[in-house]
Parts: structure tokens; C-alpha cells; sequence
């Protein structure tokens, strides 16, 4: 087949980091090429380059044998290089067809032909078989899958010679990640090009479960580097993880697990417990009883929309409206806020660290100290004691294995794992000590290393006695992390499951109405 992508010799510096350091590798017309690595790699800042983000210090870039160079997005687009980015972009309030025709909106003497437009829309939403979403519906009632595969349906019928999918399921339900493994499916038989960013090895090697097909070959970097490419055949999850990080991953062995299988757990007072709580003000969810008691990981697992999140934002007190008992260490918690959540040691990191986690053009720094800056403050909090600030800062930085050229830098430069560890650090911060730490989709859209970095740091937490409630849409890693798991299904808690009786058949019966 001939070659659609040639990469020559691509270099990138950001002030004094190596972001990229002579890049070499191609691709053929009609694969699905993988682009693998952990965060901080070099993968998002190559995407970039091709997608007319940035420019590169030196190298070049060929595209089907031309020279490739965009200034911009649009000029890459144009020469048929289209991204769907891992951070969707689109106008909610615009109609699904308007999304899919914003830069060529069909007009007729000034006036948008809004039933062209529709029609249109409708067959490029039919090519990739999305019959369950409606042109005329604004983009905010999509769910992520659904929007996803919109912004995928919109950039195929640009007819693009590649298309780069950074990440394209990170995000998804498995319900969601099925359907988009339908598409990918189709796309390959139709000859376009991907070149496909993903952390997830059932969708590089396929699997029957994932529903995904096989990637024809693959490039791995490593801190900028390219370390090996080829194809896919011959090769293992394994040995590909161990080109990504230059370490084998050990088999995951959390000392917690036969702490708390030796404990009994009546012996001991739930940190947290919840007593017929219900959301009456939107109905998310109702009667909910649980209790999470410490030195345990409490899993919250469901399908997406089961009210896993809306419990967890109305204990913390992010969402008012919900009604019932609530204790924290054995005594009430009636007025609930963040505020009063953070007095009594109770965290909570979001499922969105980009949108309601962090500020990412703030420093890590910054972003670290947020919601206790008042600590460094003097003069009245119109100064800042930033070089106590700084050392607090390196410390809770080093226990979290935080990893920043420069903590000064914006936390936007960093990678998605050390992100969500800036988060870690942030929260393991405040005073008094966390003792209850809810953790929403703590892993999402992180690398293996990173992913088993933040699991070895839950279960520490667990044997200093903090109680640490999970929720995750990844089952195996509920089922690899918690002591007990409790179950969600149409806004109530459907079973609960000990550890000895947990299993994917188990949790999935409890999800799904049989």
C-alpha cells in the first residue's frame, strides 16, 4: 500500500524540555496505526504538530509524498489531516446538524438552506450507522459517546487522507466504546487512515470482549524518544508496556486486601455512612444506605448515568437538594458544603480534573495550594509566602511522585497522569488529615505506569486508615482495588458485593435489568 504519513527526523523543545527528539516513523494508507506511550511521551505534542497545533524546531513531514507543514488547524484540515481531540469541541447549545455544517454551513443569498443543512447531516451521521441521534437535537442532550461519534462523523465526511483519534474512548461507557469499535471497524473497511492514541491494550490487540479489531502496527515513544514501531504480530500487551515505560509492571498486589480480610468489620465504626439519602430536588437517586469504613476501598460501580457521581458531589456538598442521613465518624452531617466537607476531613476529586479540577493555565503550584492558599497568605492574604508554599508544595509533590520540569510552568504542560496526581497531592494536603477520600474515575485517560502509580497510592491510604470509596466505569480495576463493591442501577444501590463474591459476572448482573 503506498504511504500516507512519513515522519523525518521531528524535534520539539518547550522552553528547556525535550517535549520530541528525532522522530521516525510512517504510515501506510488504510491502517489503523497505533501511537503509543505513557503521559508526558511526546504522543500529544506529535498530534499537535500534524494537526497544525504547533511547529516543529527540525525535521519535516511528508503527507501522501508531499511536503506537510500547516500553519493552522485549517490548513491542515485542508490538506486532509482532521483530529478529533480527546477534549471534545463543539457549540451545545447549536443543533447536532449545525455542529456537523459549522464551517460550511449551506446558504442561499445570505440564508442558511436549514433543510439541505438537515439532510446532509443526517447522511453523515447514517454513514457511520449513528441512527439513534437526531440532526435537530442541540449538541447538550448528547451523552459523551454520542457526541463523540458525531465529531467522528463530521471529520469522515471531510474525507480525510488521516485522521487522528488522540484518545477517542477514554471517556466512554462500554455500551459507547462498542459502538465507536463498530466505527472504527467500518472505517478500516473503507481504506481511511488513523492514526489511533490509546492506553487501552484491548483496543491496540483487540478482543472479543471490547469489540475492537487489531491495529495493522504501532509506534512506541518514551520520554520523547522513539523507542521501537512495527507490526503488531508476534507481540504482547506486555512487551509493549515494557517498551512504553522500560520497566516491567509487576502483577498489581495491594497490601490492603488481606489487611481487611483479617479485620472484621463490625468491630469497627464506619467513617462514612449514608442512611435512606435521596436526591428529591432532581431525582438522580434514591434510598441510598452504605457505609465505608476505614482501611477499605468501597468500589461504586454502574453503568454511566446510574447516579454513582450525583451521590458523591451531594455528600461533599457540591449539589444541594438531597435529603437523608448523612455521618461522618459517628456523628451528623447535616449542613453539608465543600467547606464544611473539608473541616471534617472529607475530599473529593472530580471525574473532570480539566474542567472542575484544575485551572490549567495556574502554575501546579498554584493549583496545588488553591483551596488552602490562606496558609502562605500575609498582609491580610494581599502577600503570598511563596517560598514556604514552594517547599510544602516539593513535599506533597514527592509523595505523590508528581513528576514537573517546572512546578511554575502551567499545569496545562503536563501530562494527564501527573494532572490527576497534582489533584492527589492537593486534596492529600488539607487539614485536618483526610479521613474519608472519594475518588471519581481517579485513572481515567492515564497510562498503565501512571494507573499503577495511583492504585499502590490508594491502597497506602487504606493502611494509614482512611476510608477510600471508588468510583470507576473500569470493572477489572474495581474488582483489582476494592474490598467491597456496591452496585448502582437506576439511581439505587442494586446489591453489594464482599470481596470473596466479586466477580465481572457478578457486578454486571447487578448492573444491567434482566
Amino acid at each position: 500500500m503506498p504511504t500516507v504519513l512519513e515522519i523525518h527526523s521531528i524535534s520539539k523543545h518547550f522552553g528547556g524540555v525535550k517535549a520530541l527528539d528525532c522522530i521516525n516513523f510512517s504510515v501506510e494508507q488504510g491502517q489503523r496505526y497505533a501511537l503509543l506511550g505513557e503521559n508526558g511521551a511526546g504522543k500529544s505534542t506529535l498530534i499537535k504538530i500534524l494537526a497544525g497545533e504547533h511547529r516543529p524546531d527540525s525535521g519535516s513531514v511528508r503527507l501522501a509524498g508531499e511536503i506537510f507543514a500547516p500553519h493552522s488547524p485549517a490548513e491542515a484540515a485542508r490538506a486532509g489531516v482532521i483530529i478529533v481531540p480527546q477534549e471534545l469541541s463543539y457549540c451545545p447549545n447549536l443543533s447536532v446538524a449545525e455542529n456537523l455544517l459549522l464551517s460550511e454551513l449551506p446558504s442561499f443569498m445570505g440564508w442558511v438552506r436549514r433543510g439541505y443543512m438537515r439532510e446532509e447531516a443526517l447522511r453523515r451521521l447514517k454513514r457511520l450507522n449513528l441512527n439513534d441521534i437526531n440532526p435537530d437535537w442541540p449538541m447538550a442532550r448528547l451523552s459523551t459517546g454520542q457526541a463523540q461519534a458525531t465529531q467522528i462523523a463530521g471529520a469522515v465526511a471531510r474525507h480525510p487522507k488521516l485522521l487522528l483519534l488522540d484518545e477517542p474512548s477514554s471517556a466512554l461507557s462500554r455500551g459507547e466504546a462498542a459502538q465507536l469499535a463498530r466505527m472504527l471497524a467500518q472505517l478500516k473497511q473503507e481504506g481511511v487512515t488513523v492514526l489511533y492514541v490509546s492506553h487501552r491494550m484491548d483496543e491496540i490487540f483487540g478482543s472479543e470482549a471490547s469489540g475492537f479489531s487489531a491495529c495493522d502496527a504501532y509506534t512506541v515513544l518514551r520520554d520523547g524518544k522513539h523507542v521501537e514501531s512495527g507490526g503488531l504480530e508476534g507481540k504482547t500487551s506486555d512487551s509493549i508496556v515494557l517498551a512504553m515505560i522500560g520497566r516491567e509492571l509487576q502483577n498489581e498486589y495491594f497490601a490492603h486486601l488481606p489487611r481487611e480480610a483479617q479485620m472484621p468489620r463490625a468491630v469497627k465504626p464506619a467513617r462514612l455512612r449514608l442512611e435512606n439519602f435521596c436526591d428529591n430536588a432532581h431525582n438522580k437517586f434514591t434510598n441510598i444506605d452504605l457505609e465505608a469504613y476505614p482501611g477499605e476501598v468501597l468500589g461504586l460501580g454502574g453503568l454511566v448515568g446510574a447516579g454513582r457521581t450525583e451521590v458523591a458531589r451531594a455528600i461533599m456538598g457540591l449539589d444541594v437538594g438531597a435529603e437523608g442521613g448523612v455521618w461522618i465518624d459517628g456523628k451528623p452531617y447535616v449542613n453539608r458544603s465543600v467547606r464544611a466537607s473539608l473541616a471534617r476531613g472529607m475530599v473529593y476529586l472530580t471525574e473532570d480534573r480539566k474542567r472542575e479540577g484544575l485551572v490549567l493555565k495556574m502554575s501546579s503550584t498554584a493549583n496545588w495550594s488553591l483551596p488552602f492558599v490562606s496558609r502562605y497568605g500575609v498582609l491580610g492574604g494581599a502577600l503570598v509566602k511563596g517560598g514556604l508554599e514552594r517547599r510544602e508544595r516539593g513535599a506533597a509533590f514527592a509523595s505523590v511522585q508528581v513528576k514537573a520540569a517546572n512546578s511554575e510552568l502551567p499545569t496545562q504542560s503536563l501530562s494527564g497522569g501527573n494532572q490527576q496526581k497534582v489533584l492527589f497531592a492537593r486534596w492529600l494536603s488539607v487539614k485536618p488529615e483526610p479521613g474519608i477520600i472519594i475518588l471519581d474515575e481517579p485513572t481515567r485517560g492515564i497510562d498503565v505506569g501512571s494507573k499503577a502509580e495511583i492504585h499502590r497510592l490508594i491502597s497506602d491510604l487504606c493502611l494509614r486508615g482512611a476510608a477510600v470509596v471508588v468510583i470507576s466505569s473500569d470493572l477489572p480495576e474495581l474488582l483489582a482495588l476494592c474490598t467491597r463493591l456496591a452496585i448502582m442501577r437506576r439511581g439505587a444501590i442494586s446489591g453489594i458485593l464482599e470481596r470473596h463474591e466479586m466477580s465481572e459476572q457478578a457486578a454486571g448482573r447487578l448492573m444491567i435489568d434482566l
